[in-house]
């Protein structure tokens, strides 16, 4: 079973932290998710949301916001086999470009809801891992994600049993990611019915545990 940690290790910690992907960083995990904003002076932070303590990120400054940044995020990844898994919520692809440049050694994939900026960088960074994250239905998120050269798409784990969805999917030959997965046991079944399936949990360390490889990574 290939292991996404969502938002970082967040059992002790807060998610989107630091603290959380140096945690998640200590398993086998083979990705960890995080979300990121742009701010007004073009910084990009980790959090889920557009609001953080009633400011809204991409008009306020990064030193007044108090987030982690995700440079420095991404330098916890350095010789680590680890793939940082960034879902861009809201960025200029100048910025995400600059990033991407100042970052070339480490092993980084860009997830999206925003089609358009994937396209932008596919262009100019094409060896850059994609993937298109399904918005209210999964039809068509096959056809976006050749377009971009993408081997996967991320798909809600509620679409995954429907039988129409099941055989657009599986026929793909696309890997299918499936979001937020916090049962074993529905883990294991999705695996089942597809077997090069990734899974995005908020127990990473579990499924770890049940498939009896976790290990501290220094």
């Amino acid at each position: 079973m290939y292991v996404i940690s969502h938002r970082g290790n967040t059992k002790t910690t807060g998610e989107n932290s630091i603290e959380a992907i140096r945690a998640a960083l200590k398993l086998a995990v083979d990705e960890i998710e995080f979300d990121v904003h742009e701010s007004a002076d073009h910084h990009l932070l980790l959090h889920h949301d557009s609001l953080f303590e009633g400011h809204e990120i991409s008009k306020s400054k990064a030193s007044t916001l108090q987030l982690p940044s995700l440079d420095e995020a991404l330098s916890l990844f350095k010789n680590k086999q680890t793939i940082a898994r960034i879902e861009i919520k809201s960025a200029d692809i100048k910025t995400v470009s600059a990033l991407l440049e100042r970052h070339k050694g480490i092993a980084i994939k860009i997830i999206s809801f925003n089609y358009p900026l994937l396209k932008e960088i596919h262009k100019k960074h094409p060896a850059v891992p994609l993937s298109p994250l399904q918005k209210k239905h999964p039809f068509g998120i096959v056809w976006k994600a050749k377009k971009l050269g993408a081997a996967e798409v991320t798909v809600n784990q509620r679409w995954l049993f429907i039988l129409p969805v099941y055989y657009y999917l599986f026929l793909s030959g696309l890997r299918v990611v499936a979001y937020t997965v916090n049962s074993y046991s529905q883990a294991t079944l999705i695996t089942f019915c597809y077997p090069n399936a990734a899974i995005t949990t908020d127990n990473a360390e579990l499924f770890l545990t049940r498939r009896g490889i976790v290990r501290n990574r220094t």
